[in-house]
C-alpha cells in the first residue's frame, strides 16, 4: 500500500507542480518574443542608422553635383556671353563697312554722274 501512495503523491505533486510549468513556459515563451522582439528593433536601429549614413553620403553627393553644374553654367554663361559679344561686335563693323561702301558708292555717283 506504501507504493500506492507514492504513486498518488507523485500525481498530486505532478498535478500541483502543472500550473507551475504551464507558468515557467509562458514566461520563456514571453522572453523569447521579447528577445525575438529586440533582435526585431535593434535591426530596425541599424537598418535606420544604415540609412541615414547613406542618405548623407548621398546628400554630399549631390551638393557636389550641384556646386559642379552651378560652376558649368556660370562657365557657359560667361562664354555666351563673350561670343555675343563678338557677334555683336561683328554685326557693328558689317554695318559700319556697309555705310562705308554706300557713302562710296553715293561719291562715285557724284563724281561720276
Amino acid at each position: 500500500m506504501q507504493r500506492g501512495n507514492c504513486g498518488s503523491n507523485r500525481r498530486l505533486d505532478s498535478k500541483r507542480s502543472w500550473p507551475l510549468l504551464s507558468e515557467i513556459s509562458r514566461r520563456v515563451k514571453r522572453r523569447r518574443a521579447t528577445a525575438s522582439l529586440e533582435k526585431c528593433f535593434q535591426e530596425g536601429k541599424e537598418r535606420e542608422r544604415s540609412l541615414v549614413e547613406e542618405g548623407a553620403k548621398r546628400e554630399a553627393q549631390f551638393k557636389e553635383l550641384l556646386r559642379s553644374l552651378e560652376a558649368e553654367k556660370d562657365n557657359l554663361e560667361e562664354r555666351l556671353t563673350n561670343q555675343l559679344a563678338q557677334l555683336n561686335g561683328s554685326i557693328a563693323d558689317y554695318q559700319q563697312e556697309a555705310a562705308d561702301n554706300r557713302e562710296h558708292l553715293a561719291e562715285l555717283q557724284r563724281v561720276g554722274g
